[in-house]
Formats: structure tokens, C-alpha cells, sequence
């Protein structure tokens, strides 16, 4: 029997006001089968959330999209519980590299203007969570290896044959498995990884677009473009812009476009 003292639906049914615009019923099930390692019934939960929330004369967009960053975060822990301090040994960097993630996801979110949008975001970050398992087969070490290498050096030229020599596999056999566990090649997960960072970076709004691209590992601005163009359905140039309109409307207390994230 579930203890249903600290239970959000219960909570939810006893002590939100009629009409609560968030199905906590469906959060509390998400988080219970993943206590029980059951992905199906989990993303299954998620699914259903996604349809059922919805504003209430007291509630935005932004609102709801705290609590779906929060949950998606729990979420993360539960499914990459080792992550968050395992890269290379250096706590400093993967804290770092957490921060960014979880900034990219609040902005994909909290940029959300209508529940369309929110709901169409909340579902592709729940498919790049559960991307590592497809099917619900975990990642082996080999693949988590191989995307730990990357997440570190994916800042400069990473080619298949460095990669599979650093974890002491054939390039071939390096490129099916990482493709089977992953759902993306090595080079798609590279490309993706640059990307977001790219984003993250231009909505900073601290540096020029060639210099984003020499940070995030290219050589020269026309790869650059052609690939955020790829990933992000717009150039650096057109995203950079409306990221500073956002932050102009912001300082005039208006309200703000929301930039299609990287995904």
C-alpha cells in the first residue's frame, strides 16, 4: 500500500483548489516506476502529463514550466546518477557542464509561449533523457566510456579512429554499437553536443558568432553555420538576433519570442 501522506496526488486532491492546472497524480506515478525501474510505465506517466496540463485563470506558461524543469531534473538524476561528478575526474568541469544543461532546458521550457509549445518541448526533452535507453536496454560501459570522451573533448577535433583508441575498440565496431545504444552516430552526438553549447552561448549574448564557433570546436564559420542551421532550423545570425530582442523586451518588462531550442 502507498503511504499516502507525503503522495502529491493525494496532497493534490485534498489541498489545491479545484480546477489545479498541473496533474500531480501523473508526476507522483512517473517517479514511482522509476523507483521500480519501470521505464515503460514512467514514460508512459510522463505522456500523459503532457496532455493534461493546462493553464487555469492563474497560471502562465512560465509557471508550469518550473515544475516540468524540476521534475525532468529529478528525473535526470534518477536515470544518470553518476553523471553529475564523473566526467574525467573533474567535478569542476561536469558541475559546470550540468549548469549549462539544466540552463538549456529551463530556457527551452520557460521560453514557451503557449501550452502547444510547452507541451512540444517537454516532450523532446523527455526523449533526450531517455535516449540512452532505447528499448529499455541500459548503456554499456563501452558506450558510456565513449560518451564520456566526448562530452570532455567535444570542444576540439574528435575523429571515430581517436575516439575508439582511447577506449580500446575498433572504430567498426565502436560505430554500431554506439549507434544502437545511443540512437545517433558518434558524429550526430558530436555535432548535437557543439550545438547546444553554441545556443547556449549566443543567448548569453557575451560573445560575436565566430567566436562561438571557435569555442565550441570549429575551424571555420561556414561549417559552423551550415550545422546550426541543421540542428536548429535557423541561422546563428537570425537566433542571435532574437535572443537580444528577448533581452531588450525583458529590461522593458515586455514579453519575449521564444527562440526554438537545439536539440
Amino acid at each position: 500500500m502507498r503511504d499516502t501522506a507525503h503522495d502529491p496526488a493525494s496532497a493534490a486532491g485534498r489541498g489545491s483548489p479545484p480546477g489545479d492546472p498541473y496533474p500531480w497524480a501523473r508526476e507522483h506515478e512517473a517517479i514511482e516506476a522509476l523507483t521500480d525501474f519501470d521505464l515503460g510505465r514512467c514514460r508512459e506517466a510522463l505522456e500523459h502529463l503532457a496532455s493534461e496540463i493546462r493553464l487555469s485563470d492563474r497560471s502562465r506558461p512560465g509557471s508550469i514550466a518550473l515544475l516540468l524543469a524540476d521534475l525532468l531534473e529529478a528525473i535526470r538524476s534518477s536515470l544518470q546518477p553518476g553523471e553529475p561528478t564523473s566526467r574525467a575526474g573533474n567535478p569542476d568541469a561536469s558541475s559546470q557542464d550540468g549548469r549549462a544543461e539544466r540552463w538549456r532546458r529551463a530556457e527551452a521550457l520557460g521560453t514557451a509561449e503557449t501550452m502547444g509549445t510547452l507541451r512540444k518541448r517537454f516532450r523532446q526533452e523527455i526523449e533526450l533523457l531517455f535516449a540512452p535507453l532505447i528499448s529499455g536496454a541500459t548503456v554499456s560501459p563501452t558506450v558510456l566510456r565513449a560518451r564520456s570522451y566526448l562530452d570532455h573533448h567535444f570542444t576540439r577535433r574528435v575523429t571515430l579512429g581517436e575516439l575508439a583508441q582511447a577506449i580500446h575498440l575498433s572504430p567498426n565496431y565502436l560505430s554500431s554499437i554506439f549507434r544502437r545504444e545511443m540512437g545517433v552516430t558518434v558524429t550526430h552526438y558530436l555535432r548535437r553536443r557543439r550545438m547546444r553549447l553554441a545556443e547556449q552561448l549566443l543567448m548569453e549574448g557575451k560573445h560575436t558568432i565566430s567566436e562561438v564557433a571557435y569555442r565550441v570546436g570549429y575551424q571555420n564559420y561556414r561549417d559552423f553555420h551550415r550545422n546550426f542551421v541543421r540542428e536548429g532550423k535557423r541561422s546563428p545570425r537570425a537566433f542571435q538576433r532574437l535572443c537580444r530582442s528577448n533581452r531588450q523586451r525583458l529590461r522593458r518588462g515586455g514579453p519575449r519570442s521564444a527562440p526554438q531550442p537545439i536539440l
